[in-house]
């Protein structure tokens, strides 16, 4: 389904422009905050996989040191306040994703909704040129 771009009155044709400005300078906004929140999001992700819970190293060390001293309560207090700490940063990180994620599909609902405005009020995509913006004014078209 398409749509008929909307054209305001001719007394409002000053109006039109500026909100056309407008909806492209926040397009270019919220798609800038997008690229640089997924970025953030994937180096978090990669950061997040060599810091799992599962992979860490020094718990399993400890754990092995207890096998051969199982009274000592220094060592087990010690393995579980490291528990404590891999499993408090582990969750954190998780939060900290998905507080981005979301944070991601709002930006992403600006930017659609930004463009959709701009195109609406008569003007392209940012960045898109239409097929004749790049043509010579007084070129003539050849037909085959």
């Amino acid at each position: 389904m398409t749509r008929t771009p909307l054209h305001l009155p001719i007394r409002d044709q000053q109006l039109r422009l500026h909100l056309l400005a407008a909806a492209r300078r926040i397009a270019w906004v919220s798609g800038a905050f997008c690229v640089v929140l997924a970025a953030g999001l994937v180096s978090m992700h990669l950061n997040d996989r060599e810091q799992s819970p599962l992979v860490a190293e020094r718990p399993s060390k400890l754990m092995a040191e207890l096998v051969s001293r199982p009274e000592d309560e220094g060592l087990k207090d010690e393995i579980r306040a490291l528990d404590a700490s891999v499993r408090q940063g582990h969750f954190d990180r998780r939060a900290r994703i998905q507080r981005g994620a979301t944070l991601l599909l709002g930006g992403l609902i600006v930017l659609v909704l930004s463009l959709k405005a701009s195109t609406q009020w008569g003007g392209t995509t940012p960045g898109v040129l239409s097929a004749s913006a790049g043509a010579r004014p007084d070129a003539r078209r050849i037909s085959v």
